[in-house]
C-alpha cells in the first residue's frame, strides 16, 4: 500500500505536464475540426480516423522495444484502444500491405444522402433518387430520416442540405436531390491534400525537435511575432514577408534541383530511390 501511495504521489507531479499537453492538443484540433466541418466530416468519422492514426503513431521508433513495434497488449496500454479493436484493424490493414484504408462511418447528412440514393424505397422507377414529400408524402423525408436513425429535427437537416447545395425544393412541398455528396463549404481535392501535407510537415518538424536533445540535429523552425501589431500594418507586413521569403524559397528550390540525382536513360533508378529522403523548406504567415 505504501508503494502504491508513493507511486500516486510521484505521478501527480506530471499532472501539470499532461494538462499542458491536452491544451496543446485542443489548440491543434480547433483548425483541424474547422477543416473537417467544412468538408462534411463529423465526429464519428473523425473518431474512426483517429483510431487508425493512433495505431500508426505507435509504430514510431520511440515506442519500439528492442527494435520491434509494440505488440497488441502494449499498443492497448499506449493508445487506450481495446485489444480486439487493435487486432481487427491490424488484420484489415495488412490485407494490402498496410495500404488498405478501413472504411469510416459516414456523417449523418452523408448517410442520409446515401440512403436516399441507394434504398429502393426512395428511388423512382428509373432507379434515380425520387423527390420526397416534406413534411408528409409517400415517400417522405420523415421516412428517410427513420432509416438512418436520425435524432435531429427534420427542418434543421433540410435547411443544411439545401444550404450546401445537395438538395433543392421541387415544387411547393417536395425535395429533390441534386448532389449526393455533402460538403458544407466549397473546397477541392488539391487544397484538401495540400492542407494535410502542410500540417503534417510542420507538426513532424516540431515533434522531431522535441524528441532530440542534440541541437546539431534539430530541424530549423523559428517564428517572429508580436501581440500588438496595429491592424493597419498588416498589409505592409504581408508584403515584407512575401518579398523576403520569395527570394529565400527560390534559392532553396535551386539548391534542391541541383542536388536531385540525375538518372540517365536506361539506368536503374531503384538504388538511388532507396537512398533518397523527402526534405524541404516552408514559410508561412499566421495571424489570429
Amino acid at each position: 500500500m505504501g508503494d502504491r501511495l508513493t507511486e500516486c504521489l510521484s505521478g501527480s507531479e506530471s499532472i501539470d505536464e499532461r494538462v499542458k499537453a491536452l491544451v496543446a492538443v485542443e489548440q491543434m484540433l480547433e483548425p483541424l475540426c474547422t477543416f473537417m466541418v467544412r468538408n462534411g466530416i463529423g465526429h464519428r468519422e473523425a473518431n474512426d480516423i483517429m483510431k487508425g492514426a493512433f495505431l500508426k503513431a505507435v509504430k514510431r521508433d520511440e515506442f519500439s522495444v528492442n527494435g520491434r513495434e509494440p505488440n497488441v497488449s502494449r499498443t492497448a496500454v499506449l493508445t487506450g484502444l481495446s485489444r480486439k479493436e487493435i487486432s481487427k484493424r491490424r488484420r484489415t490493414q495488412s490485407v494490402d500491405d498496410g495500404k488498405h484504408r478501413v472504411s469510416t462511418p459516414m456523417s449523418l447528412p452523408a448517410r442520409l444522402l446515401a440512403a436516399w440514393a441507394h434504398d429502393a424505397k426512395f428511388q423512382s422507377s428509373d432507379g434515380t433518387p425520387a423527390s420526397l414529400g416534406f413534411p408528409d408524402g409517400d415517400p417522405s423525408f420523415a421516412q428517410l430520416l427513420g432509416t438512418v436513425g436520425a435524432d435531429l429535427p427534420p427542418t434543421a437537416l433540410v435547411s443544411e442540405l439545401v444550404r450546401c447545395g445537395s438538395v433543392v425544393w421541387d415544387g411547393s412541398a417536395r425535395l429533390r436531390m441534386v448532389r449526393q455528396s455533402y460538403r458544407p463549404l466549397p473546397s477541392d481535392d488539391y487544397h484538401c491534400v495540400r492542407y494535410g501535407e502542410c500540417v503534417r510537415d510542420l507538426q513532424n518538424t516540431v515533434l522531431a525537435n522535441m524528441e532530440s536533445a542534440d541541437n546539431k540535429v534539430k530541424l530549423f523552425e523559428r517564428r517572429a511575432w508580436t501581440e500588438r501589431l496595429p491592424s493597419g500594418s498588416l498589409e505592409h507586413f504581408y508584403k515584407l514577408v512575401e518579398d523576403l521569403a520569395e527570394t529565400l524559397l527560390v534559392d532553396a528550390d535551386a539548391w534542391l534541383a541541383a542536388a536531385d540525382p540525375k538518372v540517365e536513360e536506361g539506368e536503374d533508378s531503384s538504388a538511388l530511390e532507396s537512398e533518397n529522403v523527402r526534405a524541404g523548406f516552408g514559410v508561412y504567415v499566421f495571424r489570429d
